[in-house]
């Protein structure tokens, strides 16, 4: 039986299609991999960073859609009072006329 030689470190570890891949092309791959996912981790960070005040924002906007509801109500409120002042006014005017 022949004797296994295990390859150096340095030494050829796959082969393929004519390519040859040691342990420091490997080794390269994985830190750029790395680098890659510490670049998406900083994004991420940077996207929850400006994502914190979302909340207090949604509930500002809340506060202000109550205020402008009941402004508008107010607004209608007015509006019906206007309304029923000038029928109630035409009214008396053609009571009056009697």
């Amino acid at each position: 039986m022949a004797a296994c030689r295990q390859p150096s470190r340095t030494r050829l570890l796959i082969e393929r299609a004519g390519a040859m891949v040691t342990r420091e092309d490997i080794d390269h791959r994985l830190e750029k991999g790395e680098n890659r996912f510490s670049t998406i981790d900083n994004k991420l960070s940077e996207i929850a960073d400006l994502l914190k005040p979302l909340p207090r924002m949604q509930e500002d906007i809340a506060a202000t859609k109550e205020i402008v509801e009941a402004w508008s109500a107010v607004k209608n409120a007015g509006r019906l009072i206007k309304w029923t002042g000038t029928i109630a006014g035409a009214i008396v005017a053609l009571h009056n006329d009697r």
